[in-house]
């Protein structure tokens, strides 16, 4: 070993003992294994060979396509043998051979458990990675992503089409889609099984080290908020005469890997004229807020959903001929004042952008001054 390659303390183990070296071939042969066996002690022990599960062989045939979030995992190769890790390990990668077919090129890895009831539960979702529409072969590396025995390694979507998997006698593939159904935690059933086809996906999973020593890795950064989206759902309307509205903010959000847990914000602007007086069930202290904010936390290298309940309610406060104040409702957020109008509510979400992005969203109202949920615009993008 040259001297530019040798540890430190090999160096100072051989300035020490170079004035007691004789020129006798014997004495330097000793001196050369004694320092070979210190390297040897001092180096880490090597893992066994790593394990690669499922296979690359044939072409893509067989488009995944879906509407909404999807999983996708080979159960049973074309040999016969089962598509699940025989052994813990860590995966180092992920390599798939095909490419995406429209808008939509976002895929996550995800780690799932079979269950008792033939389910999978979710255990792990690795940060979002982008396939590319030009056919190829493509490595992902998944990070701090772990596997147990019998563990499936599945590929996961926002929806659209990707063409990963062939036709491959033998080898089942299960499907399962379902719009905000596949989150870390969620059990899956297979929405489709399909007969002689495999994914084109080869997952490098290293077993654990045992033994030896090594450099201790220095801690890994604090992760952030990577990916952060937001929609608007079950609106609850108050009765004849009432301003009062009340919905549910839903967000999702993809943490980085690291150390520590993550944030988002989300900061809702009421419609004009209006004010938000409750948060999840608790009322604001006057006077009440025009912005409510909400904390989206999550853990690292996950992807974590949740929601609030927001209530919005719009008065007037008039004085009559002898100067004394009433309170009203605003005529325009009344059922009637609101029947076949649209408000806006603004959305400020702090994720990536420190500074935040603002999305506005539409609330429709019908006739009746119903909220008319194929008009609204009431998902952000992502």
């Amino acid at each position: 070993m040259s001297e530019p390659f040798m540890s430190a303390h090999s160096r100072e183990l051989t300035h020490v003992l170079q004035p007691h070296i004789h020129a006798s071939c014997r004495t330097r042969g000793a001196l050369a294994l004694l320092v070979a066996l210190l390297l040897l002690a001092a180096a880490p022990a090597v893992s066994d060979a790593d394990t690669i599960l499922g296979s690359l062989q044939g072409s893509p045939t067989v488009l995944k396509t879906a509407s909404a979030d999807s999983v996708y995992w080979t159960q049973t190769l074309a040999d016969g043998s089962s598509g699940a890790a025989p052994s813990a390990g860590t995966v180092k990668s992920v390599t798939i051979k095909g490419n995406s077919t429209g808008s939509m090129s976002t895929i996550l890895f995800q780690v799932l458990r079979p269950q008792a009831d033939g389910s999978v539960l979710v255990v792990e979702t690795s940060q979002p990675f982008t396939l590319p529409s030009a056919l190829g072969t493509y490595t992902f590396e998944p990070a701090g992503m772990t596997v147990q025995p019998g563990d499936f390694i599945g590929i996961a979507t926002l929806g659209g089409g990707f063409m990963l998997a062939t036709n491959a006698t033998g080898a089942t593939t299960n499907d399962f889609t379902g719009h905000n159904q596949d989150m870390n935690g969620d059990a899956l059933k297979p929405t489709k099984v399909e007969s002689n086809v495999a994914l084109l996906l080869q997952v490098d999973v290293v077993p654990p080290v045992t033994g030896g020593g090594g450099v201790t890795p220095p801690p890994s950064p604090p992760c952030k908020c990577v990916k952060l989206t937001v929609f608007l759902n079950h609106f609850h309307i108050f009765g004849r005469g009432s301003t009062a509205i009340e919905f549910d903010v839903n967000w999702q959000m993809t943490c980085s890997p690291g150390a520590g847990n993550c944030a988002g914000r989300i900061k809702a602007l009421a419609p004009q004229g209006a004010y938000f007086i409750a948060q999840e069930g608790k009322l604001f202290a006057p006077p009440q807020p025009r912005i409510a904010t909400i904390n989206c936390p999550g853990p690292c290298n996950r992807m974590t959903k949740g929601k609030a309940a927001l209530r919005y309610l719009a008065l007037l406060h008039v004085k009559d001929k002898k100067g004394k104040t009433h309170t009203l409702p605003n005529p325009r957020f009344t059922p009637e004042g609101r029947a076949n109008k649209s408000f806006e509510i603004r959305l400020s979400v702090l994720c990536t952008n420190p500074v935040g992005q603002i999305i506005k969203l539409r609330v429709t109202f019908d006739k009746h001054g119903q909220v008319d949920y194929k008009k609204s615009f009431l998902t952000g993008p992502g």
